[in-house]
């Protein structure tokens, strides 16, 4: 069956390349990501808020993006990458609740910012 007047096969292949450039610029965006939270981890302090939540979004986007690169290319590489970001994924998730819980205990986090 053609897909907009586009036989299947080219369609597929052309959606193939599509998916790759689109998961290079995600993959580049995490690296990115990753050296500026490091470099302003180094250099200033930022308190915990509820909008640390904002850091997982991305970041679970990029895993979702890599599972289906490495299903459509089955390129062993992305597969990497996908376990590599799920394991980021999963250690931001555990850190943002972990301050979420704390500040709940706490009852700091529903204080106005300073």
């Amino acid at each position: 069956m053609d897909v907009l007047g586009i036989s299947s096969q080219v369609f597929a292949s052309l959606a193939k390349i599509a998916i790759l450039v689109n998961w290079g610029f995600s993959a580049w965006w995490f690296v990115m990501a990753c050296i500026a939270i490091i470099h302003y981890l180094k250099h200033i302090e930022l308190p915990y808020a509820l909008t640390w939540w904002a850091f997982t979004f991305p970041s679970g986007a990029l895993c979702l993006a890599s599972a289906v690169a490495w299903k459509v290319t089955q390129f062993s590489s992305i597969y990497y990458f996908f376990i590599l970001a799920t394991v980021f994924l999963l250690i931001v998730w555990l850190i943002v609740l972990l301050g979420t819980a704390k500040g709940v205990a706490s009852g700091k986090i529903f204080l106005p910012a300073l």
